[in-house]
Parts: C-alpha cells; structure tokens; sequence
C-alpha cells in the first residue's frame, strides 16, 4: 500500500480507506484470540498450524 501511494497510483483517502480496513481486521483478530482465551502468539501459532496443516504432517511429532 505504501509503496502504491509513493509511486502516485492511490490517492491519500485510498490509503485512509486502506488502513481502516486493516485496523479492523486487527481488532477482529484481538477479539478472536480473547474469546479464545489465547493470546497473540498462542492465537498466532494456532492460525499457522491451522493454515499450514500440511507442513505440520511433515514436521513430524517429534518437533
């Protein structure tokens, strides 16, 4: 987004617009990991797990 704005290709309020999105998708991800009752790095590690479940199986249960 950053490097979008210097090379001139979005204007101030699409970055505006840009970042308020990810503020909420932040907060959304907080609230998650409350509710969860884990936090950032627990609620991190479960979403890597989560997201990469082949390369869990590959790992092995030894690590």
């Amino acid at each position: 987004m950053i490097k979008r704005y210097k090379n001139r290709s979005i204007v101030t309020a699409q970055v505006i617009e840009e970042l308020i999105e990810m503020a909420k998708k932040f907060k959304e991800a907080t609230d998650r990991g409350e509710h969860l009752g884990l936090n950032t790095d627990e609620l991190a590690f479960s979403d890597t797990l989560a997201n990469n479940e082949e390369s869990v199986r590959e790992l092995g249960e030894k690590r």
